[in-house]
C-alpha cells in the first residue's frame, strides 16, 4: 500500500511526460501511416504512459527495506511462508500480486496496439523479456533482482492478454451470435489459475489455531528473542500478551491477600511497575507482566528446624492465602542449597496442562527454618490459556502458538 501511495503524486507528471513523448512519436510517424482512430490514439498514449510509470517504479522510485542488494533465485518461496506461517509473515505474496497487476495493462495494450502480437506465445514473450531486462538492470542501482518479479510480471501480462481476448470474444459473439465460445476457455483458465494461489493463502490464513512467527525476513538487529536464532527454519514458542486485570486491581488483591498495610508507589517502569512498603517493613513488588513478590517482616526465629514435610505444609498455608492451591501447582523441590542463606526456599511448579493450556514457570516460597513465612515470589509462572482461564485470577494470559 505504501508503494501505491508513493505512485499517486507522480501520476500527473507521468501523464504530462507521456503526452510529450507520445506527441513526438505521433509526429514522427505522421504521413507514414493512415490517420489512426481515436481509440487507437488512446491505446497508444496509454501504452506510452504505462512505460513511463513502469520505468519510474522499477528504476527511480525508492524501494526496499534498507538491507542492500538482494538477489532471490528461489521461486515462489513466499507462498510457502504464507501457508506455513500466515500471510502476515509473508508480505511478499501481496507484493507478488502487485507485480501481476502492474503488467496487466501491458498485456492488454501491447497486443491492442501491435496486432501481430495477438497470440499467446508472443504476448507471453513480450512480458517475460521486458520483466527480465528490468530485473537485470536493477542490479546497477543496487535495487535487487528477484525471480519472483519476473514470474509475476509474466503472469500479469498473461492475465491482461486474457482479459483482452475475453473482451474480443464477447464483441465477436455480439456480432455473430452463433460463434463458438471455446476460444474463451484458455483466458478463463489463466485467470482462475492465477487467482488460485492467493485464494488458497487467504483460506488457509488463520486456519492454524494459534499462529506462528516467521523471522526469516526480519533484520537481525531489530530482532529480540530469548532463544537461539539460526538461518534455518525453526519453530519456537511465541506468546501473545493479553492483560487479564488492571494494575490497580492487582495491587488491591495482592495487598488484601498479603495483609500488609501501606501505600502503593509507582515503580521505575522498567524493573518494577509498583511497590508497596508496609508500616512494619514488609514489601510487595509488582514486576513487568504482573509477576510479583511479597516479602514479610519476620521476627527472630526460635532456632528450631522443622522437618521438610512440615515446612511444605507451612508453604501451602502461605499459598492458600493468595488463592493458589493444589489444583494449580505442585511441590517441586527444596532449593535452599542454591541460595546460600539460612532460609528455606521451596519451589512449586504449575501442573495444570491440557491440549489448550500450557503452563510454564515456578513459584518460590521462602520460610524460616522454624516455619515462619518470609516471602512468596511469583517468578514468572506464565499461564497460557486459549480458553480464557488462568491459574491465578490476577495474572495475564499468554497465547501459545501451535508448534
Amino acid at each position: 500500500m505504501r508503494y501505491i501511495l508513493k505512485v499517486l503524486p507522480v501520476l500527473p507528471a507521468a501523464a504530462a511526460a507521456a503526452a510529450g513523448i507520445y506527441g513526438l512519436i505521433y509526429r514522427s510517424r505522421k504521413g507514414k501511416r493512415a490517420k489512426p482512430s481515436g481509440g487507437r490514439v488512446a491505446a497508444e498514449y496509454l501504452l506510452t504512459g504505462w512505460f513511463v510509470m513502469f520505468i519510474f517504479v522499477t528504476q527511480i522510485m525508492p524501494f526496499g527495506n534498507g538491507m542492500g542488494t538482494r538477489i532471490n533465485l528461489q521461486p515462489l518461496h513466499m507462498f510457502y511462508i504464507a501457508y506455513r506461517y500466515g500471510s502476515a509473515n509473508a508480505s511478499g505474496v501481496w507484493q507478488f500480486l502487485l507485480n501481476i497487476i502492474m503488467f496487466v495493462p501491458l498485456g492488454i495494450l501491447f497486443p491492442l496496439v501491435f496486432r501481430r502480437y495477438r497470440s499467446w506465445p508472443k504476448a507471453i514473450l513480450v512480458s517475460f523479456l521486458i520483466s527480465l531486462a528490468t530485473e537485470l538492470l536493477q542490479v546497477i542501482p543496487q535495487r535487487g533482482t528477484d525471480i519472483d518479479d519476473v514470474i509475476a510480471n509474466t503472469v500479469g501480462g498473461m492475465c491482461g492478454f486474457s482479459l483482452l481476448l475475453l473482451v474480443l470474444r464477447i464483441s465477436d459473439h455480439k456480432r455473430k451470435p452463433g460463434a463458438s465460445g471455446r476460444k474463451a476457455i484458455a483466458p478463463v483458465m489463466v485467470l482462475c489459475l492465477t487467482a488460485l494461489p492467493f485464494v488458497s493463502v487467504k483460506l488457509s490464513d488463520g486456519s492454524s489455531k494459534y499462529g506462528n512467527l516467521y523471522y526469516g525476513h526480519l533484520i537481525p538487529e531489530e530482532l529480540d528473542v530469548q532463544c537461539d536464532v539460526s538461518d534455518r527454519e525453526t519453530v519456537r514458542d511465541v506468546y501473545r500478551y493479553k492483560e487479564r486485570i488492571q494494575l490497580s486491581a492487582l495491587e488491591q488483591e495482592l495487598q488484601k491477600n498479603a495483609g500488609i498495610q501501606g501505600t502503593w508507589t509507582a515503580g521505575d517502569g522498567k524493573d518494577t511497575e509498583a511497590v508497596l512498603t508496609g508500616d512494619d517493613g514488609a514489601c510487595i513488588y509488582v514486576y513487568p507482566y504482573h509477576t510479583w513478590m511479597v516479602n514479610y517482616a519476620v521476627p527472630e526465629t526460635s532456632g528450631v528446624t522443622l522437618e521438610e514435610d512440615t515446612l511444605v505444609q507451612k508453604a501451602w498455608d502461605g499459598l492458600h492465602r493468595f488463592g493458589i492451591d493444589e489444583r494449580a501447582v505442585s511441590f517441586l523441590k527444596d532449593d535452599r542449597d542454591a541460595y546460600g542463606d539460612s532460609d528455606v526456599h521451596l519451589m512449586f511448579q504449575s501442573k495444570e496442562s491440557t491440549d489448550d493450556l500450557a503452563v510454564h514457570g515456578s513459584i518460590e516460597v521462602s520460610l524460616t527454618k522454624d516455619g515462619k513465612l518470609k516471602g512468596i515470589n511469583d517468578g514468572g509462572c506464565i499461564v497460557s490459556a486459549v480458553t480464557g482461564r488462568s491459574v491465578f485470577q490476577h495474572r495475564k494470559v499468554w497465547i501459545l502458538p501451535e508448534t
